[in-house]
């Protein structure tokens, strides 16, 4: 996004907020985003995928000329379908619901429903086209290639089956109150800026500084959360709106950002919690903040928001370890950059050909290549772009580089005993100059199982970043963290909610 754009697009905001200050901001949390709250008692979904059962990267299925396929699916509910191939303008895809009805989604190079974007088309149908959503008896996809040479289909799909489960319901809100802080935060400085001591849900949290200490500072600044006496949050505030590297204006589904101003959606349920910002930078800051909160007699969900940012070098015959949970939980996000070393000889993207394997108790999945998992294709567009679910908040072709998203906000992933989710880095994990920086998201039941910040073993225990783990909930006078006053004088208003239209199919 150039310089002007990014400036008339601020402004814009700006002016949307003045013009309806308060009606702007949400009153509760949508039903979209209590869904993540849920999550982690949902029933596992079944995976479909164009993956290579030899592992040898021939993660596609090879369609003849003139050639239809028919892959079966799973009765259930669709929760996101993603597909691509050599020719998308003369590729015919449909959803085949039942037995005796067939829709069709992509056909000849345009999207009839869902998106089709640099060759790769998604679906999410449970808001947006809900009539695709229900799959019954007989359920398939049916491609069809029309070019006159062979083509190359890849696909994945995630279905929740029919299982009856008891999903629990937020309780009766007592009250939402909205809490404003404005804080001074020093250079290389930490400053706890809310606690609350009795039972809440953060459905909104916004921050905002002026246009002179603006620039950069949102992906550095990091927001620290501690529920319940344990750290559970630890990382930059624009990896939580996705945007692990890049600074572009927009919003999507748990969040929007205008440059100066963020607000970030993600539900943050508690008994009790301790919010801080950490300044790593050498500049003096002032906040603004905003915090509206729900608040309960009782606590009104069991899990926690949990997100770390970690980072790692490649070597060579190793994976890059994203997140291994233990308990009970649901994956909810990811944000992830990855950029060669500066002496390395990397000049294009081919270091996306690995595939992510998500194993979750015990049952493995692995995708299609680093891309796809983010609902992209083709080692990602030219120019980023920040959509509801997935996007791509930086790309530069020299040295290659990338930095992308992807929420499962939809199709979030449960898990009930363990979760371990990994990425092949190459192919066949063959690069040894990567630098992988990301921040996984997800939810769960206390005890929380909480990585390090330098990526190692997962931490149930008392650690820096679990202070209080293990000591019965209460933080004892010797054991306080100094996460005092978050900074301060903010310019103005925050960016207006998006309203997002629903389609219907």
């Amino acid at each position: 996004m150039t310089p002007f754009i990014k400036f008339t697009t601020g402004l814009a905001l700006t002016f949307a907020f003045l013009a309806n200050p308060i009606h702007s901001q949400a009153q509760e949390l949508s039903n979209e985003l209590q869904g993540l709250l849920q999550a982690p008692y949902q029933p596992q979904p079944l995976w479909f995928a164009s993956t290579d059962p030899k592992k040898q990267n021939f993660d596609y299925v090879l369609l003849q000329p003139g050639q239809t396929r028919r892959v079966p699916l799973a009765k259930g509910t669709l929760l996101r379908l993603w597909s691509t191939s050599l020719f998308p303008e003369q590729t015919t895809l449909q959803l085949q619901s039942s037995k005796d009805r067939t829709t069709p989604l992509w056909n000849n190079g345009k999207a009839l429903s869902g998106t089709l974007q640099n060759k790769a088309y998604t679906l999410f149908p449970i808001f947006t086209y809900e009539s695709l959503s229900k799959l019954g008896e007989g359920a398939a996809l049916i491609v069809t290639n029309h070019a006159k040479e062979p083509s190359k289909w890849y696909f994945q799909a995630s279905v929740r089956p029919d299982k009856q489960v008891n999903l629990p319901v937020l309780p009766r809100i007592n009250a939402i109150d909205k809490r404003e802080f404005t804080v001074s935060l020093p250079k290389n400085s930490e400053r706890e800026f809310g606690t609350w001591s009795t039972p809440g849900l953060i459905y909104e949290l916004q921050i905002a500084m002026d246009e002179g200490s603006a620039k950069g500072v949102f992906s550095k600044l990091r927001l620290r959360a501690t529920w319940d006496g344990q750290r559970a949050v630890d990382a930059p505030l624009l990896a939580l709106a996705g945007q692990q590297k890049g600074d572009e204006f927009g919003g999507n589904a748990v969040a929007d950002y205008d440059g100066f101003r963020l607000l970030l959606r993600w539900p943050m349920p508690f008994k009790t919690a301790k919010l801080s910002l950490y300044n790593p930078t050498d500049t003096d800051l002032k906040l603004d903040v905003i915090a509206r909160v729900q608040s309960f007699s009782e606590e009104p969900s069991k899990v926690r928001l949990c997100a770390i940012e970690q980072s790692a070098h490649t070597e060579s015959g190793k994976p890059i370890s994203i997140l291994k949970a233990k308990g009970q939980g649901a994956l909810a996000g990811l944000a992830l950059s990855i950029e060669p070393d500066k002496d390395s000889p990397k000049q294009t993207f081919g270091y996306l050909e690995g595939n992510e394997t998500i194993t979750i108790d015990g049952a493995p999945y692995e995708g299609t290549g680093n891309e796809d998992y983010f609902s992209s294709a083709w080692y990602f567009p030219d120019k980023p772009y920040l959509g509801e679910y997935n996007g791509l908040s930086f790309k530069s072709a020299k040295p290659p580089v990338i930095s992308a998203y992807r929420f499962h906000v939809v199709d979030p992933l449960p898990f009930k005993q363990t979760l371990d989710f990994s990425f092949e880095q190459g192919r066949g994990n063959n690069t040894n100059d990567l630098n992988w920086k990301w921040t996984p998201i997800w939810y769960q039941v206390p005890p929380l199982s909480v990585p390090d910040a330098a990526g190692g073993d997962v931490l149930n225990g008392a650690s820096p970043l679990n202070p209080e783990a293990g000591s019965g909930g209460g933080m004892s006078n010797g054991l306080k963290i100094a996460l005092a006053v978050l900074a301060g004088v903010a310019i103005g208003v925050f960016s207006a909610r998006r309203k997002i239209k629903r389609k219907k199919a």
